[in-house]
């Protein structure tokens, strides 16, 4: 009988120990996904940002090429206007 005990023993010891084992585990699994999932999404946000960045600076380059164009036909039509004699100043 005496073996019988142990061995009940043992088996409701071993059910205390496993229980929080297997919570740990569980955690470390959680902890261990969302932390990829966190990696993952940083990961895509910067390149997230670097798009908008690039496209950022296109816009710029676009905004400055107009301006010089809208400078340039000012320039011109001051010029026409000038040798017409017909400039408003």
């Amino acid at each position: 009988m005496v073996m019988g005990e142990r061995t009940k023993r043992m088996i409701v010891d071993n059910k205390r120990t496993l229980i929080p084992l297997g919570l740990v585990l569980a955690a470390a699994v959680f902890i261990w996904g969302a932390s990829a999932d966190y990696t993952s999404i940083k990961s895509e946000v910067k390149t997230v940002k670097d798009t908008v960045q690039v496209h950022e600076q296109r816009i710029t380059a676009i905004e400055k090429s107009f301006d010089q164009k809208i400078d340039n036909v000012l320039a011109g039509q001051q010029r026409i206007e000038a040798k017409l004699g017909t400039s408003p100043k």
